[in-house]
């Protein structure tokens, strides 16, 4: 009965001494159900001086060291403020970093194709190079034939070219690689084109034509790879979703919890490496104070869930890809929600299940940027991350 007079006392606001307030508390740590009530008495008193300054935001459910409480609007409405200015600040910044990643990808893109092309070509020609150019006859004259490499790049200009049209009805231009004597003038151009295969010198167009359609398949081939590729350069642009649950984390300021995260991402590929894109996100964010009561200080945790957004770039280093399949990746994120600005970045490796199919895991650390009262406030989180990414568009 006591217990009972004594509680309702702290209740109306008749318990003022120490001694009094102690045994309330002892007996609140027993009792969870009683640690919330007089955790939610001690909070409604602080909304009634902070009235003037509430805003009204539904409160959200936290953990406090007495129970359950739900924040004050106050300071809640303080947080959304600081919130708007943040999403002011993404928003302006969000343009200028897509047009300067693309102008980037572009460049370096565009430059890495014209260098994958060309290195395919050397080693076709490194291929059909052989030991020593070979000398054949023709009638009377006396010709060199081209190496393999000189018929793969001068088949197309000149045997395509000349082959059907008269010698006397065409100037052979300059640098003519099938030799430098001239017989009959009535003959053709392949007529006087000699056999890289036959020793006796019997015209064979169809050796050049096929130097030249194998030359040409090849850069087609090339080009063609670089359209199809995941990734590829600016002609060949792919839309990837990322889809991925979180939790598991661990906050090494506080103590460990759950922490609900579901991401969607939609990611542009830029380069066979780099992308750039946007991340939607709703995740539990740990936000902590202390505040006094008389004699007292009350740390208060509150935990809401937040809808989040942001503008990631991620890079996949496919120059270590081990195994065909398996490649390290780094990504980071800036954003943030209504309550202030967030970062985000991870560590991890990709697999490669299936065509256009990875998924990933790794290490994650996230930081969120809130205000209360005034001041701004810090809380971090570390944990790991894990999602899958499907190629669904491409150009």
């Amino acid at each position: 009965m006591k217990q009972r007079e004594l509680i309702q006392r702290f209740l109306d606001g008749e318990v003022t001494d120490t001694e009094s307030r102690r045994r309330l508390f002892e007996m609140a740590g027993s009792d969870p159900s009683l640690a919330a009530e007089l955790g939610e008495h001690m909070l409604l008193r602080r909304m009634a001086r902070d009235s003037a300054a509430a805003t009204p935001i539904p409160p959200a459910l936290a953990t406090g060291v007495l129970g359950t409480i739900a924040p004050s609007p106050a300071t809640v409405g303080a947080a959304a403020g600081f919130g708007g200015l943040s999403w002011l600040i993404i928003l302006l910044t969000t343009g200028g970093v897509v047009l300067t990643s693309f102008a980037i990808g572009w460049w370096l893109g565009d430059a890495r194709k014209e260098d994958m092309i060309a290195q395919g070509a050397a080693r076709t020609e490194r291929r059909m190079e052989p030991a020593t150019p070979s000398v054949s006859t023709h009638g009377t004259s006396a010709v060199t034939v081209p190496t393999e490499s000189q018929r793969t790049r001068e088949s197309v200009r000149y045997v395509d070219r000349y082959r059907d049209r008269p010698v006397a009805d065409t100037r052979i231009p300059d640098g003519n690689p099938v030799g430098t004597a001239m017989p009959d003038k009535s003959m053709t151009y392949a007529d006087i084109t000699p056999s890289p295969m036959d020793a006796v010198g019997t015209p064979d167009v169809e050796r050049y034509e096929t130097a030249s359609s194998l030359y040409e398949a090849t850069t087609m081939t090339l080009e063609e790879s670089a359209r199809q590729r995941p990734g590829g350069w600016p002609d060949a642009v792919s839309l990837r979703t990322t889809v991925g649950a979180f939790g598991g984390t661990i906050q090494p300021l506080h103590a460990p919890d759950l922490a609900e995260r579901i991401v969607l991402s939609a990611m542009w590929n830029i380069t066979p490496s780099l992308s750039i894109g946007v991340d939607l996100g709703y995740e539990s964010v740990l936000m902590s104070w202390e505040s006094a009561q008389g004699s007292d200080r009350l740390r208060i945790d509150q935990q809401p869930n937040l809808l989040w957004g942001g503008v990631s770039v991620r890079y996949d280093a496919t120059e270590y890809t081990m195994f065909d399949r398996f490649a390290p990746y780094a990504q980071v994120t800036v954003g943030g929600t209504r309550v202030g600005p967030a970062g985000r970045g991870a560590l991890g490796l990709s697999v490669n299940v299936l065509q256009g199919i990875d998924i990933y895991g790794g290490a994650d650390a996230s930081a969120w940027l809130y205000s209360h009262d005034g001041t701004l406030r810090l809380t971090d989180r570390i944990g790991w991350t894990f999602g899958i990414r499907s190629r669904i568009w491409s150009l």
